[in-house]
């Protein structure tokens, strides 16, 4: 019997009981909800053992979905007893998208594999992704019937996600209504952070584009990382992985600082829980090793470090319906993937500030042709200088991306480009062209045979040293007034410089700033 069900015959069973003995019944019916969670688990993560087992098919396609969802579901299971139950709902759901993910891998390359390899890995996929999406709709479940009892009896039987600790330096949002920061509305984006308009914990006040609004940890305990140490197994205190750990919602967040410059060398995934800022500021700090995973979390703040030399996958890896993310003043290069990714039903996501290099592949936005939940996906890429990378500065499948008074300096294949009803709108860019001056995937000769439910449009772009651009301007894909609006409300629009001057400004500012580029930097 699912949990759900063990729910509604308890609340029925208990009409006629008092407040305080409905509450008991529940709280008795909550505790055995564990081993059953734990037995499933415990099933879900054999059958990605079983699938990983399969060879080349899914080492070829799946290996990074299946090391993310086994790692998030691992993760949960020794956190299970002290994660909410919404929290984790949102866990099942993200791992059911990933593997649904691989299975459409599966399905693309069936005919070139054994008839035994593909039935035992659909089979394997198919009852996991089962199991995951009903393990999230009990949680949800549980979680719904748990707040009816709480308005009956005046108290939730599971602590709420909005507390804090009693340690934690709480700021709120009337503490930013004094004096000095009036006026903080019309300072370049750039600079806000490194204002007194962005001081502190007021660095929320300067996000823009898709993640405004954005808190990350504002309203949660204060962490500072004191050494450069990394144990995955068992983090240490003041290290950056245990700080990280003590993020999440439930928790109130985290907002993370540093003592003095830092290299630190992970040794596995870093996971951000939801309710996180990550703030460099004042320092050198440099993170190499591993990415930074965000697996359907929202509300996080990365900003002003360096993150390089991740090896085989990307620096920073958004997925799994992650949303609200702000990633800013990034200094990122050296991965084999390429660098800040978002993906699988991410959406309300900021990419700014940023100083990315590498020597293929830059940002993908949107993962795979199958991945129709990117419809909703909604990025700005804003004031970046994207340098010596071959392609995807960024691509774009699915969803909408605003790509805004960027700096672009000798790319290889292409600059800016598309796929299944990806939509670009490029806005007072400066394009410098050098190994190739067309800046889409747009070659002469190609005739009808592009992907003709693709939108890109230049705006007040500047093109320079030859530069072309061929914008995808297909009628079916500009009739209507909503294709045309980027932002619903303005007030999300970031300021813009004249594109003019972005090759002069933006390497001086972009990336990790401290030191003497902080002194340098000004638009």
């Amino acid at each position: 019997m699912s949990l759900r069900w063990v729910w509604v015959l308890l609340l029925l069973s208990s009409t006629c009981a008092g407040a305080d003995e409905m509450r008991a019944q529940v709280a008795a019916a909550m505790n055995s909800r564990f081993p059953h969670t734990m037995r499933a688990l415990g099933n879900v993560t054999d059958s990605l053992q079983l699938v990983a087992s399969e060879g080349g098919v899914i080492a070829d396609v799946c290996t990074r979905q299946i090391q993310s969802a086994n790692e998030a579901l691992i993760w949960v299971r020794n956190q299970l007893a002290c994660t909410p139950l919404q929290e984790l709902a949102d866990f099942f759901r993200s791992a059911a998208k990933a593997v649904s993910s691989c299975n459409a891998f599966l399905a693309m390359r069936a005919d070139t594999l054994p008839v035994s390899m593909v039935h035992t890995s659909e089979w394997a996929l198919m009852t996991m992704k089962e199991m995951l999406t009903q393990l999230s709709l009990d949680a949800e479940a549980v979680e719904v019937l748990d707040r009816d009892v709480s308005e009956t009896s005046g108290a939730p039987l599971v602590a709420s996600s909005e507390s804090s600790s009693t340690e934690s330096k709480v700021v709120t949002p009337s503490d930013f209504n004094d004096e000095a920061i009036q006026g903080c509305a019309t300072i370049h984006p750039t600079n806000c952070q490194f204002s007194v308009c962005g001081k502190g914990r007021r660095l929320p006040l300067c996000a823009f584009g898709y993640a405004a609004g954005v808190t990350g940890g504002l309203m949660g305990k204060s962490y500072v990382v004191t050494n450069n140490e990394d144990d995955h197994k068992k983090p240490s205190p003041g290290s950056l992985r245990y700080g990280v750990n003590q993020g999440g919602q439930a928790n109130g967040g985290v907002w993370i600082t540093f003592a003095r410059s830092f290299e630190i060398r992970l040794t596995d995934l870093l996971w951000i829980k939801s309710g996180t800022t990550v703030d460099g500021r004042g320092f050198n700090v440099t993170i190499t090793g591993r990415s930074m995973v965000l697996c359907g979390v929202s509300n996080v703040i990365l900003h002003n470090f360096q993150i390089s030399g991740v090896g085989e996958s990307d620096t920073v890896h958004i997925f799994a319906g992650s949303s609200r993310v702000w990633v800013d003043h990034l200094t990122s290069k050296d991965a084999k993937l390429g660098l800040v990714s978002v993906l699988q039903g991410s959406t309300d996501v900021t990419i700014s500030n940023s100083h990315l290099s590498n020597y293929n592949f830059n940002m993908l936005l949107g993962a795979s042709d199958f991945d129709k939940q990117d419809a909703d996906m909604r990025v700005s890429v804003y004031r970046n200088w994207f340098k010596d990378s071959m392609q995807r500065m960024p691509h774009c499948r699915w969803g909408r991306c605003h790509v805004l008074n960027n700096l672009y300096s000798n790319w290889g294949y292409y600059a800016l480009g598309a796929r299944v009803g990806g939509k670009i709108y490029s806005e007072s860019n400066a394009f410098v062209a050098r190994r190739r001056v067309e800046v889409t995937p747009w070659f002469n000769g190609i005739g009808a045979n592009y992907d003709n439910s693709i939108f890109i449009k230049s705006s007040k772009d500047v093109f320079l040293n030859g530069t072309t651009f061929h914008q995808f301007l297909h009628p079916h894909t500009i009739g209507s007034h909503e294709q045309n609006v980027v932002y619903k409300n303005n007030k999300m629009y970031p300021a813009v410089i004249p594109p003019e001057t972005l090759n002069k400004v933006l390497p001086n500012c972009v990336g990790a700033v401290f030191g003497y580029r902080l002194s340098q930097c000004s638009t």
